[in-house]
């Protein structure tokens, strides 16, 4: 078996109902070449104290504090800070299988691995219902289209250290979409990705988090959207991405007041691309017809009387 070094990142913000799980989950690993590495990030319950006292059952866990706010900066203050190899981030109220780092670890006999992706489950915030399941058994090959039409969220892949300096991890200039932006950044940057099948992850569904705020997260993508169409312009995207990019921009310019002249443009090229496959027939028969604007300008109107 491999013996890298895994370090394991945790931005931690008001996690003290979940830390200690998440903890337990990470330090049960069949797999045992770890650091854990904690970063309180401006928390107003006891997150902090309960850190200090789980390193008491975990004299090994490591615990700093990172004052600017922001999940994306704690996690570079703990890359900046770990020492593995590899590199597995984790959010504070998620959880891993015992047997994860052990089974995608083997992956990275191959030196030209990157990252390593397996599938993802979702749970209630008790974690005692099965949601969904996220099977990524298709990146291989199709990289970017999967890496678009589907957030590889931040507990799923486990990856090499020097491929996340490269690209100066995480963007700290974002508050929403950051797990979609650092991954397709990546892919575009050359990242080789390994499929390891197994549902090695487990991620809470948990009301009002930023993570199910869609209107946030679809404006913050669609700003995102903008900044990549000269990388993604001329890849040969498949109907699953094209439909996911336009969904995101048409979403967004409903919900928008600041920019949505600057989506609208950008919707109107992808919309072309995709021959309006990303709406249902009605609004196709619409938009052919009368044109993108005049679909959006009505869905606007319904808006407001609704």
């Amino acid at each position: 078996m491999c013996s890298y070094l895994i370090s394991v990142i945790i931005p931690c913000y008001n996690a003290e109902a979940y830390i200690e799980q998440c903890l337990k989950s990470i330090y049960q690993q069949t797999y045992t070449n770890i650091e854990v590495i904690c970063i309180d990030n401006n928390s107003t319950d006891n997150t902090l104290k309960k850190l200090y006292e789980l390193k008491n059952l975990y004299p090994n866990l490591i615990v700093e504090e990172e004052k600017r706010p922001g999940a994306s900066i704690a996690r570079n203050k703990g890359l900046s800070i770990a020492k593995g190899e590899l590199v597995q981030f984790q959010d504070a109220d998620d959880l891993f299988m015992p047997n994860k780092f052990e089974k995608q670890i083997l992956a990275f006999h191959d030196n030209t691995i990157d990252i390593v992706v397996s599938d993802r489950v979702v749970m209630n915030e008790e974690c005692n219902k099965e949601l969904e399941i996220h099977n990524f058994s298709e990146i291989e090959g199709h990289e970017i289209e999967v890496a678009v039409s589907e957030v590889i969220a931040t507990g799923n892949p486990l990856y090499k250290r020097e491929v996340l300096n490269r690209i100066n991890g995480y963007n700290e200039d974002i508050n929403s979409a950051q797990d979609w932006d650092l991954n397709i950044r990546l892919i575009l940057n050359g990242a080789k990705i390994k499929y390891v099948p197994g549902p090695f992850f487990i991620s809470r569904q948990i009301p009002n988090s930023l993570s199910s705020n869609w209107k946030k997260v679809s404006l913050q993508g669609a700003e995102l959207l903008v900044s990549y169409r000269s990388r993604l312009e001329n890849l040969e995207l498949g109907v699953r991405a094209q439909n996911k990019i336009c969904r995101v921009l048409y979403e967004s310019i409903l919900w928008s007041k600041d920019k949505p002249e600057i989506f609208i443009n950008e919707l109107l090229f992808w919309s072309e691309k995709n021959n309006l496959r990303y709406l249902s027939p009605i609004k196709r028969s619409i938009a052919t017809v009368f044109g993108i604007r005049s679909l959006l300008n009505l869905e606007r109107l319904k808006q407001n009387i609704l």
